[in-house]
């Protein structure tokens, strides 16, 4: 795990310790770039997974939102949401999974 993926990470617990148990967090893996993290969630009984990536020239976020169909092998992206602050990312993605 990259520098920039650990204080992600350090960032989303701060803001929420209990972030994992409330979006459903089965797991968090490591986007190969070394700047992001998804998260792969079961929420209200649909997989979403969700890829936060650190932009680092404007220090921003973007979040991409993909439902999973395990049953038919499909994505279906359902956010693209682009130049996050930090302390946006918790209220961000309440919003996807609320509506994904």
């Amino acid at each position: 795990m990259s520098q920039v993926q650990e204080t992600l990470l350090e960032q989303l617990h701060g803001l929420n310790p209990l972030f994992m148990a409330e979006y459903g967090v089965d797991t968090i893996l490591t986007i190969e770039d070394g700047y992001g993290l998804r998260l792969h969630t079961r929420n209200r009984g649909k997989v979403v997974n969700i890829d936060i990536i650190y932009r680092l020239g404007p220090d921003l976020y973007d979040i991409k939102a993909y439902r999973v169909d395990g049953l038919k092998a499909e994505c279906e992206q359902i956010a693209d949401k682009t130049e996050i602050f930090f302390d946006q990312l918790h209220d961000v993605i309440r919003n996807v999974l609320k509506d994904g």
